[in-house]
């Protein structure tokens, strides 16, 4: 398969580089070095953003969980 550059999308789910999103649900799946600022960065919006759409009180995220976007 083609490797991951800037975006492939496939039945509405778009493969970034460091992860993956799924327009239907807003869910976006964590990879490794992954950060709550670049991802914000990656989708245009703050880290505080996405921390008050998911409930989180720090800043730590984990490789392969999800986060609303």
């Amino acid at each position: 398969p083609p490797a991951a550059t800037k975006s492939n999308i496939d039945n509405g789910v778009s493969t970034h580089a460091n992860g993956s999103y799924d327009k239907q649900t807003g869910i976006y799946s964590i990879v490794d070095d992954d950060t709550l600022y670049s991802i914000a960065k990656r989708f245009n919006t703050t880290p505080e953003a996405i921390q008050g759409l998911n409930n989180l009180e720090g800043t730590t995220i984990y490789a392969g969980k999800t986060l609303k976007i």
